[in-house]
């Protein structure tokens, strides 16, 4: 279980290189750092506190309602990313 754990991990990471790639295309350089400065305090920030949630609403109402509320989660930021321009819909801000 731990070896499988350790590869998702890492499959994962690919997500994080994603964002900087997306970020490193649409925005102009000066943004870059401090967008993402901003989004690894974000991203600790709710790597804290949802577990934290989670927990006390496993406690309340079961964990039926955890993995629901992981569900419709995902579901949401699925249909939020498919609101993201095209290549052919990105302006470049390079100049």
């Amino acid at each position: 279980m731990l070896y499988t754990l350790f590869v998702l991990d890492h499959l994962l990471l690919g997500f994080d290189i994603a964002i900087t790639t997306h970020l490193d295309s649409i925005a102009p350089r000066s943004d870059i750092a401090p967008s993402l400065a901003m989004g690894s305090t974000i991203n600790h920030i709710t790597g804290v506190i949802v577990p934290v949630g989670g927990g006390i609403l496993w406690g309340i109402a079961g964990p039926q309602s955890v993995f629901l509320i992981g569900a419709i989660i995902c579901a949401l930021s699925l249909l939020q990313a498919r609101t993201l321009p095209t290549r052919e819909g990105i302006v470049n801000c390079e100049s």
